[in-house]
């Protein structure tokens, strides 16, 4: 999953500055490539818990030849921090892409979560639920099926 949001941060920032994702990861020292590629560097580090090597990895997922470094991931991340204290525009910039990263965060984490909820009343009603039984019935099932359960992790271990 943490790749999956690293390559959502990598479309947000794509989008922003009206590239593809790839051309954030090429190897060239152009401000315009290498500004893209610190914002990158700058909202990996922030939004997940990859380390710095993983996060300099994905450029090479990305289709760079090499990876970056931690070091180039560390610069990336001090870089914005200095910039957007000194540079109007580019903090505009910047805070439009951590409301847009943010915003993807966040429904992510509610469609995982209802997802997790959907998934759960399914298998409440393929096993627990039977317009032919009783309530009692419906109970001893399900403690039926929480010993057999149990007896299972009783054999795998």
């Amino acid at each position: 999953m943490k790749t999956n949001v690293l390559h959502k941060i990598a479309k947000i920032i794509a989008d922003e500055f009206q590239v593809e994702p790839t051309y954030i990861f090429q190897n060239t020292r152009k401000h315009r490539v290498t500004d893209m590629r610190c914002i990158f560097h700058f909202m990996a580090h922030k939004y997940t818990s990859n380390t710095l090597q993983k996060i300099g990895e994905f450029s090479e997922v990305m289709g760079r030849g090499e990876p970056h470094n931690h070091a180039t991931v560390i610069y990336g991340y001090n870089k914005v921090k200095r910039l957007v204290e000194v540079d109007k525009e580019f903090k505009e910039k910047v805070l439009d892409i951590v409301e847009k990263v943010e915003r993807q965060l966040t429904y992510d984490r509610y469609v995982n979560k209802k997802s997790s909820l959907t998934i759960s009343n399914i298998i409440d009603r393929i096993f627990f639920e039977d317009d032919n039984y009783n309530e009692e019935h419906i109970k001893m099932s399900k403690k039926s099926f929480s010993l057999s359960i149990s007896s299972l992790n009783a054999c795998l271990c």
